[in-house]
């Protein structure tokens, strides 16, 4: 049976919260395999309303109930919809 653990990855929106803004996100493998290693996302939306700086991304781990080493993956940001950058 796979253990699962919940990590944020948190985005942050740069500039002025005056407007509303969208970002859409997707994970993608770095030494961590999508499936394997994390339950992947796919095209999430994340909404920024006006007056909010941030928003998270939730990311299910899995393991077997065993110690993994240390692994990474990426989370990519796209389309994004309004005037102001967001980064994570």
């Amino acid at each position: 049976m796979l253990a699962s653990s919940q990590r944020l990855v948190h985005v942050v929106r740069d500039g002025p919260l005056q407007s509303r803004v969208s970002v859409c996100c997707q994970s993608l493998g770095g030494s961590a395999v999508p499936l394997v290693d994390y339950v992947p996302v796919y095209s999430t939306q994340l909404v920024f309303d006006i007056n909010v700086g941030s928003q998270a991304v939730n990311i299910t781990t899995l393991n077997a109930g065993k110690p993994v080493p240390d692994l990474t993956f990426n989370v990519v940001l796209f389309n994004v919809q309004g005037v102001h950058h967001c980064y994570c």
